[in-house]
């Protein structure tokens, strides 16, 4: 199922600008008895979803290809972070440089980065914001895999998988688990962990007040026949549970039992769940203090998708999964992209879609990076259409059909409004050797 990914575990990191040695974890499955202290701030803050982009005071930063890009506010231009006369920005000398980097963020004083080259141990990096005065922050020691994760203050968290061996069985045991390493105290701590139930997929939605929230649901099975109302009798009969572990304590508390007809697909902001009933053609919303819930927008039935980037300024972004709702039809219908607006329950479409070139267009994927006034999109495509595979009326992308993309400074009004007036910025990618040629050019539309 395309709207759910196999997340299993969390794994909780509290970073802080203190300059002591760095800190490296337990090998998996030790546990630490030394008591968790979850400070206010984390509790209270909102947490953010780890990306590629991060949007600072004075500019925008993007990981990609192993460097660090700053988009200057003031100068509407792009550079390597990188303040060394004549660098070639290829090695650890470079400021810019950080090998196997997957996501950054930062607060007021610092930037903060994963590393994981698949050479040494994955590690979190701590740099002042013009990508000088590194420092190791956390070495991700053992045999954890890092996956998703999301930052509150002072308090990174992420979904991890490790494997132990088994008593009784040759292959080894897949683990879960919610573990806290906190900077301050140099500590580590296991607060849950269970051995990993292969029928179910398990999503990380986020953290609020002091709680981890999971997605539980069971896995697709085969359908009974090529058919509509095969395909939606399968896609209606999943397990559906969301559960909370409290980071404090690790006592588990079961919020929502149901099927997928009412509850799929479900995405967290904040304090939040948002959700779809295919049942009742809503979309709700359960409030994670109060566990009341709520009507945000009727009649809408069908599949839908949330967009990576849901919910922003009072809207929630979503596709209609149009090539799920009607899979029979020939052609494929498209998917369309719509927001409600949460205060009113108005739906409206998304006029912007993705131009891929030879008259080709792709609905608005979502937000790449979002800054108090800005949006920054992905606007253009190059793709190179002989290459791309079209099977059953599904088209496939390899790798190597994608030559380019441009992503898009807009005003957050103006892309309201319908008025899309892009800076553009453009990423190269060689065809030859697929790296990046030439780091990043500025375009102005």
């Amino acid at each position: 199922m395309k709207r759910f990914c196999i997340m299993i575990a969390l794994l909780i990191l509290s970073l802080c600008s203190c300059t002591s040695e760095p800190l490296t974890s337990l090998e998996s499955g030790i546990i630490s008895n030394i008591p968790l202290e979850i400070r206010a701030e984390d509790i209270n803050a909102k947490a953010a979803l780890l990306t590629n982009t991060w949007s600072g005071p004075l500019g925008i930063y993007r990981v990609q290809n192993n460097l660090i890009y700053f988009y200057d506010y003031s100068s509407d231009t792009v550079i390597p972070l990188c303040n060394k006369p004549n660098c070639k920005h290829e090695g650890d000398d470079c400021n810019a440089y950080v090998p196997g980097s997957h996501w950054i963020t930062g607060d007021s004083k610092f930037l903060y980065l994963y590393s994981a080259d698949g050479k040494t141990a994955p590690k979190i990096i701590q740099t002042n914001h013009d990508g000088t005065n590194r420092n190791d922050k956390a070495i991700i020691s053992g045999n954890y895999s890092l996956l998703d994760g999301f930052k509150l203050d002072g308090l990174f968290c992420f979904c991890a998988q490790y494997a132990v061996e088994g008593k009784d069985s040759v292959e080894p045991i897949t683990k879960m688990a919610l573990l806290a390493v906190d900077t301050n105290t140099n500590t580590i701590k296991e607060i849950y962990s269970e051995e990993v139930d292969t029928s179910y997929s398990y999503k990380f939605l986020g953290v609020s007040t002091g709680n981890a929230i999971f997605q539980k649901m069971s896995e697709t099975k085969p359908l009974t026949s090529y058919s509509q109302a095969a395909l939606d009798a399968e896609m209606n009969g999943h397990d559906c549970k969301i559960y909370s572990v409290e980071l404090q304590s690790g006592i588990i508390s079961e919020l929502i039992n149901d099927k997928s007809y009412n509850i799929d697909p479900v995405i967290m902001d904040a304090d939040k769940l948002y959700y779809h009933s295919r049942k009742d053609s809503q979309i709700k919303s359960y409030d994670l203090k109060t566990k009341k819930v709520n009507i945000i927008t009727e009649n809408l039935s069908g599949y839908i998708v949330f967009l990576d980037t849901p919910y922003v300024d009072g809207k929630l972004l979503f596709q209609k999964d149009n090539a799920t709702t009607d899979a029979y039809a020939k052609p494929l219908k498209e998917n369309e992209t719509f927001y409600v607006n949460t205060n009113n329950g108005e739906i409206k479409k998304v006029a912007f879609m993705i131009d891929q070139g030879e008259g080709h267009k792709c609905p608005f994927l979502g937000f790449v990076g979002i800054t108090p006034d800005r949006f920054i999109v992905e606007t253009e495509q190059s793709v190179d259409w002989s290459k791309v595979i079209t099977e059953s009326g599904i088209q496939m992308f390899p790798k190597d059909s994608i030559g380019k993309s441009v992503f898009g400074i807009i005003r957050k009004d103006d892309f309201w409004q319908e008025t899309y007036n892009f800076i553009a910025v453009e990423w190269f990618v060689s065809k030859d050797t697929g790296k990046e040629e030439g780091g990043i050019s500025y375009v102005t539309n």
